[in-house]
Parts: structure tokens; C-alpha cells; sequence
């Protein structure tokens, strides 16, 4: 029942948004402004920011509406110097490879 205590849990216009999951590696100097760039999405945001072996970059998961890729990945471009895009997830596929990540 933890979903109870979120106000808008059960909202029609939230069920049928769909939410998929893009994968940004970018400089860690650079990842204030792919958050930036998420947060000028309506419903986007960064869920994770994973730090790489390798020269200095993370690699952020940015959940967003399907229907906001499009804008996300270029608020990104336009505010960043070198940022790669990864794959993009559906939610449930996300959701998945972090539940078998845990228990795996």
C-alpha cells in the first residue's frame, strides 16, 4: 500500500502516460546539464547517475513521456559539449533489468 501516500497515484492522465528510459554518458563536468536539460522536459527526470571506469564520465538514466525523446535529447545536444545517447528502455524494461540486477 506504499502507493497510497502519493497524491496522484491513481490519476487517469498519469496511467496512460508512457514512460521510457534514456541512457546519456556524458562528461561529469557536463551531467548538471543533462539534469538541467531533463528538467526543462515536462515529467522527465534523471534517476540515476552511474559513474564509469573510464576518463571521467557517468552515465545517466533520464525517465521521461515517450513523447518527450524527441525534445529531451535535443535540450541535451543544445547544452552539452559531448554527450553520447544510449539505448531507450521502455518502463517495464527498465524495471526489469533493475529487478534482476538485484537478485541476480
Amino acid at each position: 500500500m506504499g502507493y497510497a501516500a502519493y497524491r496522484y497515484a491513481s490519476s487517469p492522465r498519469q496511467a496512460a502516460t508512457a514512460f521510457v528510459v534514456l541512457d546519456v554518458i556524458a562528461e561529469v563536468r557536463e551531467a548538471a546539464h543533462v539534469r538541467h536539460a531533463a528538467s526543462a522536459c515536462a515529467g522527465a527526470g534523471v534517476l540515476r547517475c552511474i559513474p564509469l571506469q573510464q576518463d571521467g564520465r557517468v552515465r545517466l538514466q533520464v525517465r521521461c513521456p515517450q513523447c518527450e525523446v524527441e525534445h529531451l535529447m535535443q535540450q541535451v545536444m543544445r547544452l552539452t559539449v559531448a554527450a553520447e545517447f544510449g539505448r531507450v528502455a521502455c518502463w517495464a524494461d527498465h524495471l526489469a533489468a533493475c529487478q534482476a540486477a538485484r537478485h541476480g
